[in-house]
């Protein structure tokens, strides 16, 4: 459900543009990394204690 949701989201994000993303669920998150890197989406991810941000960025 957390990558369609992304999915949706990035539809609106033109070049240059990042969309920063707030996932609980690591396996989510290896999900979301995988689809956005293989469609030539530029990724970031950070770690916080009860979260992962995951930013995307659109080259």
């Amino acid at each position: 459900m957390s990558l369609l949701l992304a999915k949706r989201a990035s539809l609106k994000v033109t070049s240059g543009q990042d969309l920063k993303l707030l996932v609980s669920d690591k396996s989510s998150v290896e999900d979301m990394v995988r689809y956005f890197e293989r469609h030539q989406w530029r990724t970031q991810l950070e770690h916080a204690s009860d979260c992962y941000q995951l930013t995307i960025i659109k080259e």
